[in-house]
């Protein structure tokens, strides 16, 4: 069983600030060239409120689905194929539709992982234990699919 290791929920709770500040960063460049001469405060206020609220509110809406989608969430890597548990149910990928598996060190340490199939790519970089994952995904996909 693997799940979304925490370094990655920490970074998506932290991304909210991070928006924040950026807006306000933002504003704060618009600001200077002025220097205060016969500025617009109201329009300023307004667009830049506006802008910071619907950036900032759509972070932390984005974050609290990922984090209530990371509670319930967990891959199993099965004889059948790679099994992905949520919430609502699970699916299954078979291992004969792997058409690729790209694999990226540093290190020596897994820091990238993604699986290929016809229909997409699925990214496993954002679970924990890389390392063991790649190594348990070796005894079920066929070494000369590994880039």
């Amino acid at each position: 069983m693997y799940k979304i290791s925490q370094s990655v929920i920490n970074k998506r709770k932290r991304s909210p600030f991070f928006v924040a500040l950026y807006v306000i960063g933002l504003a704060t460049l618009f600001y200077l060239p002025s220097k205060g001469e016969g500025f617009d405060w109201v329009r300023f206020t307004f667009i830049f409120g506006i802008t910071g609220v619907i950036a900032v509110g759509s972070n932390i809406l984005g974050t609290r689905r990922f984090l209530a989608f990371t509670k319930n969430h967990e891959i199993h890597l099965l004889k059948e194929g790679l099994k992905s548990i949520e919430q609502d149910g699970y699916n299954v990928l078979p291992w004969e539709n792997v058409t690729e598996v790209k694999q990226k060190l540093k290190g020596g340490k897994v820091i990238k992982l993604v699986l290929k199939d016809s229909s997409g790519s699925i990214d496993l970089s954002s679970y924990g234990k890389l390392d063991e994952l790649s190594s348990a995904l070796k005894q079920y996909v066929k070494t000369e699919l590994w880039k």
